[in-house]
This record gives C-alpha cells, structure tokens and sequence, in this order.
C-alpha cells in the first residue's frame, strides 16, 4: 500500500516525466499502402519513388530500407512471421528494419551497405534544452542451412539531428550525432525480446528531422560482436539487421532518480545490530520495515531499503547484509624450472600464517616441483590458498608444418603464440611469436625461454594467381542479348571450382560447381531490380591441390 502511494506522488509532483513524444507515427502503425516486399520505404531521391508505405518516414539514400505491417499478404512484409522468423511487434502490428551493416569487414568509404530511416518532428526543437531519444531494436536472422553468414551485434544505434531533410550521404552526420545504448551499454545481441536504447541531445535550436541508423566517420566497420554461428565463418560476409519499433524523442524531465546499492559482510552475530542511513537529506522517508527516519537500525541479516523523496528528486538506497563464510579456499597455480628455487606469497594483512611446510612467514622459498599451502586469518575470515607449482619446461612442438606452394595473395601466417614468458626470433630479424611471409624462401623460428630452446624451419614458394579469373564488375540482364548473365572467366588450368552470389542481406541467391554456368540475376524465379551483390570464388588448380579464394562485388542494372 505505502508504495501505491510513492507513486501516486510522483505522478502529481513530476508531471514533466510524461511530456509529449514530437515523434509522428512512432510505432510506424499508420499506413498509406500495405507493403508487399523488402525495401519500400520511400527515398525522395529515386525517380519516380516508391509507392508510399509507412506514413511520415522516409530513407534519406537510395538503399532499401524495410517496412513490415501485418496488413501485408506477403511472406516478406508480414507481422509477425516472416522471412527472417517470428518476431511480434513491441506495440500494436507493425515496424521497420535497417541493416545496420552488411558486407565483408574492409575498411574505406564503401567498407559496407547500410541503411537509414528519417522523419519530420512534430514542432522544431528548443535551444539549450535537452531530449530524450529512445526506441526499441530487435536483431533479426534466418538460420539458413546451405548458408550461414557471420550475423554479427553493434553496440549501438545512431541518431542524426538536423535542421533541415538529410537527402544523400553527402550531408554532415557527423553534426548532432547521438548514440542510442542500452542502459548498460553492451552489445544489442539479445534474440529473444526487444531492448530499448536511449540518448540524450542537446538542441541548438530550430532542429527538425532525425535520421536513424548506424554512422560511423572513420571509413570503418563498426564495434561489433559475434552472435551466430559461435565461431567466425571464414570468408562470409558479415550482417547486421535490427527491427525499429516505439520510436520517441521527448523533452529530459528535470526530476532525477538516484538509486544506491550497498552490501555489507558482518564478521558475526555480535556485529549486529547495524545502522543503516539513507543518502539523502532533508526527505521524506520510506523504509521497508516501516519506518520514516533517516536511519535504522538493522537487527538482522538481509535485505532493507529506503526510499526518500525530496521535492522532485527520488533516492533510493538498498543495504544487503551479510554473513561471511568461515573459511574461503583459493588455487594459484605457478611454474618453476627443475631445480630451480621460487618464492610463494599468501595474502596481506593477515594475523597469522601457516604453511604445510610449517613455516610461519608471509613468503617462502621452495626448491621443488608440487603443491603447498598456507592457511591465513585476515580480519574475520580464514583463507586456505593452495598453490601448485608446475615444470615450466618448453616442452611443446613448435612444428611450423609441411612446405607451402601456393598464392601470391593468399595470406599465410606462420608460428602461434605460447603460454608463459617465451622470446621469438626469425631469420628475417622478427621478433615476434607470428609473421606472414609474402616472399618464397626459407624461414626458421626459434623459441626460447629460461628453460629451453626449441627451433623448426618451413620452406614457402609463392605463385602469382591473381590472373586465373576475369570477373566484370556490372551486368545489364535485360534480355536483349548483351551482358545478360555474368559469370567468372578462367585463365589458368582449373581442377575445382564454386562459384556464389550474396545479396545485400548476407543471403545466396546463386550458386554453381559449372565453371561455364553463369547466373542471369534471379532467384526462385523472381527477377532482383538494380542492386550491389557480392561474388565469392573458390578454387584449386590443376598444379596446386591447396583451395584459392577470390571475393569481390558486381553491379545488377536493369
């Protein structure tokens, strides 16, 4: 009961908690037409438009954007199962998708495609004044079971504020850029529920559209984490797609919310009890025992909290106490050459030691390989600290393997980095646990440490491949008999062969083993309008059993 009425408090002294969302249709729920695929949300720049989907947004750049209403009779527009999987709206029947980032992981200006959705404000911004930018993201994939692109999680979702409409990538984003995080600022990698992300901006004054997506200013890709499969999937792409839902940008309320934690370890019963003090001053005071003073006195173990209002702002204090555990028990493990004497150490500030060994000091010197420990009170808590020391003996292969004849331009990285404190040296002058050779000769390793020296050599003989494959980089399948289909074009002797094309959003639209079969810019009997799409090679050649791969993009006009 006491905390129905805290709250009605705060509703009746903080009115500005509940100011108005500027956002128009910010569950993207009013509509113009159904969407009956991917990408129709309107860009101002295509000639002539799409036809008009979701009302108010807009793409600032002719990418392809996607809108998803249930409404919709298509698999790839519907809510809430559809292509990419069943995914409920966070309110009402509809939202949008971006793709935060697809592409391989290069870096420059065109390092990956990515899109963006922008809408008119309600009423322009006021200058000085701070807002609140908030929606929920959802990140979205299909498992497909022939191809499995590296679906990868950003850390966050960007806000571009402006005066005037972004219409091309030309326009300053790097102006009143704001990060939408979540609240602990980790990856958005969660698959089962959105999460809402925020930011705060503050208004020069006049401001009037915000465009929605991911910038990033360095030419880079950006700050990610895997999320499916676990590990990396070598030469795939990489591909990030959020659902957009709940969008709002309201004005900061100038109430503050402060809430402590405090945990506290009593060494036994006769600590308590204990005086608990709430951070604020001059409040009103709700405690969970009842009480309405400042301070308590806690007379057992537990959990207890005050919550005190003062004005507008709320504090909130939470105090755990404890118990602690008789005794606590920890492993160190350390490494020693035979015969070699070391130092072991237990825990500072402790009352008393006592070692197997039944010496009584803090440090000890031993001589031999095995375990030992030291049993330690420090305050009101005894320590057990077992400590294992081990051979620190080289004793691992450091087999660079078999010689190599391959590629030119593949990338070979020889060596790999071994525990402990160990020295690298190449017959090149490196020093360092790995290279990557990029001339043919022989290259030795030795590895050493204070133990031992191991060596091993590896002979390298590269060849030039680059001139197996002629791949044209544009193809215009319009059916009137030139450059209708596209298709890799051999110079070497060729043993196996695959070839593949990815569209925008990781997928495989093409795929053959024929190195004469060229591909006519389809997939399930659907034609694609223009568009980027990436081509992968995989081959070995008749001279060379080890696999080669060429990647690269080619250009669909219609």
């Amino acid at each position: 009961m006491k905390r129905s009425l805290l709250l009605l408090s705060l509703f009746y002294i903080c009115p500005t908690l509940f100011a108005q969302n500027l956002v128009p249709n910010p569950s993207f729920e009013q509509y113009d037409n159904c969407p009956t695929g991917f990408g129709q949300i309107v860009c101002p720049l295509n000639s002539p438009p799409f036809k008009p989907t979701v009302t108010d947004w807009v793409t600032p750049v002719p990418n392809s954007p996607d809108y998803y209403n249930a409404c919709s009779k298509s698999i790839y527009a519907t809510v809430p199962t559809h292509y990419h999987g069943t995914y409920p709206a966070h309110t009402g029947d509809a939202y949008v998708a971006i793709a935060a980032h697809s592409g391989f992981l290069t870096n420059g200006p065109s390092s990956s495609y990515r899109e963006y959705i922008e809408v008119k404000l309600l009423q322009p911004l006021v200058a000085g004044e701070q807002y609140v930018i908030s929606c929920y993201v959802r990140i979205a994939f299909k498992k497909d079971p022939q191809y499995t692109p590296n679906i990868i999680a950003v850390d966050e979702i960007g806000v571009h504020v402006s005066k005037t409409q972004v219409t091309s990538f030309t326009h300053p984003l790097n102006q009143n850029y704001t990060s939408m995080q979540d609240t602990f600022k980790q990856p958005l990698n969660d698959q089962t529920g959105w999460t809402k992300i925020s930011g705060i901006y503050t208004a020069t004054g006049g401001e009037e559209w915000i465009t929605i997506g991911v910038f990033n200013f360095s030419n880079t890709h950006p700050n990610f984490t895997q999320v499916y499969p676990t590990a990396v999937v070598p030469n795939q792409t990489y591909t990030s797609y959020y659902l957009v839902d709940d969008v709002s940008l309201v004005k900061k309320p100038k109430c503050d919310t402060i809430t402590k934690t405090t945990d506290t370890i009593l060494c036994n019963h006769l600590s308590l009890p204990v005086t608990l003090n709430s951070s604020a001053t001059n409040a009103t005071y709700t405690w969970n025992t009842a009480a309405n003073t400042a301070s308590i006195s806690a007379p057992s173990v537990g959990t207890y909290w005050c919550s005190a209002l003062e004005g507008c702002n709320l504090t909130v204090d939470s105090f755990t106490l404890s118990l602690n555990k008789d005794t606590t028990h920890t492993k160190i493990d350390t490494t020693a050459c035979k015969g070699e004497s070391i130092n072991i150490t237990s825990r500072d500030n402790a009352i008393s030691y006592l070692w197997s060994t039944n010496e009584t000091s803090k440090t000890i010197s031993v001589n031999k390989l095995g375990k030992y420990w030291c049993t330690s009170q420090v305050g009101c808590k005894q320590y057990i600290d077992s400590f294992n020391v081990e051979d620190r003996s080289f004793y691992v292969d450091i087999d660079l393997g078999k010689d190599i004849y391959t590629c030119s331009e593949e990338r070979i990285k020889l060596g790999k980095l071994f525990a402990g404190n160990k020295t690298y040296s190449w017959n090149t002058g490196e020093n360092t646990c790995c290279i990557s050779p990029t001339q043919s000769g022989t290259y030795i390793l030795t590895v050493s440490d204070e133990c031992s020296v191991l060596k091993d050599s590896i002979n390298i003989d590269f060849y030039n491949c680059n001139d197996c494959f002629s791949m044209p980089n544009v193809f215009t399948p319009n059916k009137d008999g030139r450059n209708d289909a596209i298709k890799p074009i051999p110079r070497c002797d060729i043993d196996k062969y695959l070839f593949r094309i990815y569209n925008r959003w990781g997928e495989l639209v093409f795929e053959t083993k024929d190195i004469n079969e060229r591909w006519d810019g389809t997939y399930k009997n659907e034609s694609y309008k223009t568009s980027t799409f990436f081509y992968y090679i995989q081959y070995t050649l008749m001279q060379d059993p080890n696999t080669k791969t060429i990647s690269g993009d080619i250009l669909l006009l219609r």
